[in-house]
């Protein structure tokens, strides 16, 4: 019983973690994108 509780929390906490860091990259990447994306655009008009 205490061990099943112990791996449900483990658990939890590392999808808590891929998460957040799903997140935060993500954030990341569309920011960095969105940057690319604005020094490009005068070169192609």
């Amino acid at each position: 019983m205490v061990f099943s509780m112990l791996t449900r929390l483990v658990l939890l906490c590392i999808v808590q973690t891929l998460l957040y860091c799903l997140s935060y990259y993500g954030y990341l990447i569309i920011s960095h994108l969105h940057i690319i994306s604005v020094l490009t655009l005068p070169v192609f008009k």
